[in-house]
């Protein structure tokens, strides 16, 4: 077969014969003139609103999130590396932020698909890594500003250091496995158990739990198999909304009366009762949780489903990693809260009951609550309606 290709080129022009070779050669599917690493660079030398519509995050805390993963060690960049740093966490970012098919994301950055994979990989694996130092609690020794510089809250949560909560994300996995992961929902999910200061910070994040679990379940396992769940300091708790016992961790309200804001809103006449009072002050205060998840769903498109059909581990590591993120948006002292700039569709706005499990039966709840929490509960209910100013 060489011999023939070797007679035709002789009988061709030079022209003609340089089209021949060119035509044997395999041609480079991603062959744009402007590549991955040019057009991370068009983003951060651009205008602060692409990356910030594109990546979800600000330019500065793109560069300090990078730094960060060099500095550490956790991402080594080689001369030699096609695919750098900075390419890389963009890869990332844009897989958690669009969660659109991994073509999409070859076309932009001109890498293969498994190229692109790798990195997604690659990179949420370290920021698994980074989490064990962002993701953790601060100072709980000290009452946080929101609640000492509140009338309404202060001195009766003087003592709360945050909340929990649970949500479900979306998972794909193995149809023999999707029984367990059924939800209420009747989607196949997760169910993450997340721990959130009073600056919208996450503190803790549990993932991978069948989605059919109650909320409760989730925490008893989370404590029971994790060495790093933050149990605060004696006589400090968390707020829990009614999916969870009243115990020594938390508090939670009074079950049998409105609890939600939106409940006392739609009600003229405000809370009836000192139980209804604290109920109402404990949603106010507990809301920071709702913010979190709320706020996270919008910004990551990914987290909001359906997840791509990834590995289990590599899915978990995400929502992980996702969490990651948020904290050092909030380092980097990013509004959170604020999505202007990012091509957020007002339609996909979260509505903030992210709760995965309705509350228990009061008979089996009443088997688990703390009498002496209960008694403080009480105690922290009448103060309020004695001292009430509207």
């Amino acid at each position: 077969m060489e011999v023939a290709y070797v007679e035709a080129l002789h009988g061709m022009s030079g022209i003609a014969a340089a089209a021949f070779v060119q035509c044997l050669q395999p041609r480079r599917c991603y062959d744009s003139l402007l590549s991955g690493s040019a057009f991370t660079q068009e983003l951060i030398n651009g205008h602060p609103v692409r990356i910030k519509n594109l990546l979800r995050v600000t330019k500065e805390t793109f560069l300090r999130m990078c730094d960060t993963l060099t500095v550490r060690g956790l991402i080594k960049p080689h001369v030699q590396t096609r695919v750098g740093v900075h390419e890389a966490v963009a890869i990332f970012l844009h897989t958690i932020a669009h969660s659109n098919r991994h073509c999409s994301r070859a076309e932009r950055f001109q890498h293969s698909t498994h190229t692109i994979w790798h990195h997604v990989k690659r990179v949420s694996e370290v920021l698994c890594l980074l989490r064990f130092e962002v993701v953790s609690p601060g100072d709980q020794s000290i009452t946080h500003p929101r609640i000492a510089n509140n009338r309404h809250f202060m001195p009766f949560f003087k003592d709360c250091v945050g909340a929990f909560d649970g949500t479900l994300i979306h998972a794909s996995v193995p149809v023999a496995d999707a029984p367990h992961f059924r939800s209420r929902h009747g989607h196949t999910e997760q169910s993450i158990l997340a721990v959130v200061d009073h600056d919208i910070r996450f503190v803790y994040v549990y993932t991978g739990f069948e989605g059919s679990a109650h909320d409760s379940r989730v925490l008893n396992h989370a404590i029971a198999v994790s060495q790093d769940f933050p149990l605060p300091p004696p006589s400090k708790y968390y707020l829990a909304d009614s999916a969870y016992t009243n115990s020594a961790l938390t508090l939670t309200p009074f079950r049998s009366h409105r609890y939600h804001s939106q409940t006392f809103r739609d009600t003229p006449g405000g809370p009836r009762g000192p139980k209804e009072l604290f109920n109402y002050r404990h949603s106010q205060l507990r809301n920071v949780v709702e913010q979190a998840f709320g706020v996270r769903k919008q910004r990551f498109a990914i987290l909001r489903g359906p997840m791509p059909i990834y590995k289990f581990y590599l899915q978990v590591n995400l929502v992980q990693a996702c969490a990651t993120v948020h904290n050092l948006m909030v380092a980097a002292g990013e509004n959170v809260e604020n999505h202007d700039g990012e091509g957020s569709e007002p339609a996909l706005e979260e509505t903030g009951n992210s709760t995965t499990g309705d509350p228990l039966p009061d008979e089996y709840l009443e088997l688990f609550d703390n009498p002496h929490r209960n008694q403080f509960r009480e105690h922290l209910a009448n103060r309020m309606w004695t001292s009430r100013d509207w």
